[in-house]
């Protein structure tokens, strides 16, 4: 017996759907071609697992009158087995396994939410795809006891969407930035820090500053510069009480501000801890005329050298210097006088003359 000549004999299914017997087979041609309209959206939502976000599934449109919309209605009349998809493009198919994707999304084809798919909701999904609104959608039928059991509670069900909150993704690509993908089952989209920086997971100690930072947060330090700078000084009388011979040191054996990281070793003699360029400022009252010259490690730096002829003027030097190994040895030396400079006590006046050294690191 075919699906028409069935409903043509099952009068209880057709009270269910509101009809009269005489009428039941004309009728049942129009209810059939809307249900062909909700078959799509339900067998092939189940089979591929998306849909559209808050949408019905007998509303997503393209369903098969001879294809889907037979099988749903059958399944509806409670057909089973190979019957169910008998004579539709699901007759190769596990009759099993169609049955189970109509029961897959049964939660919005259930519409009166009584926990079936039966011909209840097969008539309010096809009043509802005819244009049926409000009371008509629900008129002449038994709602039944199910958590929609009213015609206020079906006509929401309908209008936000019969529950569906939205789709499967079925795969995700790696944008900029990313790698891991494409992921059509399962995977890992991680951070790609050829292109991103990940974050600063290191510190440099005090004292120190950073200098780089690598993909994977790691950084490089280096010795920090800002305010690393010392002034020394004399004050004649009382200091540089003797003459300084050609190649001695100038000296300045006390100190003033400072930083701390340039130190003196002796009192004409300091340390440069740090590989850097410095800047070099000194000025000397002398007696004679005369040269003074800064030295590294014992080694004069002919551009460094200043000096006057004759009068009584201060000896003043600046420049920059550079260092190549760590704690460089820096000197104010006498060079290029062939006799001893008498470093000037109490010059032009009263009161002890100052000598000044101040040295500060650039980089």
């Amino acid at each position: 017996m075919n699906t028409e000549n069935h409903l043509r004999h099952n009068r209880s299914t057709l009270f269910a759907l509101g009809l009269s017997a005489k009428s039941g087979v004309t009728i049942w041609r129009k209810l059939r071609s809307d249900l062909t309209r909700i078959a799509a959206g339900a067998l092939l939502l189940a089979a591929t697992a998306a849909t559209a976000v808050n949408t019905c599934p007998f509303d997503n449109g393209g369903s098969d009158a001879v294809n889907d919309g037979v099988v749903l209605t059958r399944y509806a009349l409670g057909i089973t087995g190979a019957p169910l998809v008998a004579s539709t493009r699901y007759a190769s198919l596990d009759p099993a396994n169609v049955k189970a994707n109509i029961e897959c999304v049964g939660c919005a084809l259930d519409v009166n939410g009584d926990g079936n798919v039966d011909a209840v909701d097969a008539t309010i999904i096809a009043r509802h795809l005819s244009g049926f609104q409000g009371a008509s959608l629900t008129a002449g039928l038994a709602l039944g006891a199910g958590t929609r059991n009213t015609p206020a509670a079906v006509q929401s069900f309908l209008a936000i969407g019969c529950g569906m909150t939205g789709g499967t993704v079925t795969s995700i690509i790696a944008g900029t930035g990313l790698i891991g993908g494409t992921i059509t089952t399962s995977g890992t989209i991680a951070a790609d820090t050829t292109y991103l920086q990940r974050r600063v997971s290191s510190t440099c100690a005090a004292g120190s500053s950073i200098r780089a930072i690598a993909a994977d947060g790691t950084v490089t330090c280096e010795t920090a510069f800002i305010g690393d700078f010392a002034d020394f000084y004399a004050l004649m009388p009382s200091d540089n009480a003797a003459t300084v011979a050609p190649g001695g040191a100038v000296q300045f054996p006390q100190n003033g501000p400072n930083s701390g990281t340039i130190s003196r070793v002796a009192a004409g003699t300091f340390s440069l801890p740090v590989i850097g360029t410095y800047q070099v400022m000194f000025q000397v009252s002398v007696s004679e005329p005369g040269q003074l010259a800064i030295s590294l490690n014992g080694v004069a730096l002919p551009y460094t050298i200043v000096g006057r002829a004759t009068g009584t003027s201060q000896i003043v030097g600046i420049a920059l210097v550079t260092t190549s190994t760590s704690n460089t040895l820096l000197s104010i030396i006498n060079s290029g006088s062939a006799a001893a400079l008498s470093i000037t006590p109490q010059a032009g006046g009263s009161n002890p003359v100052s000598a000044h050294l101040v040295i500060t690191r650039l980089r």
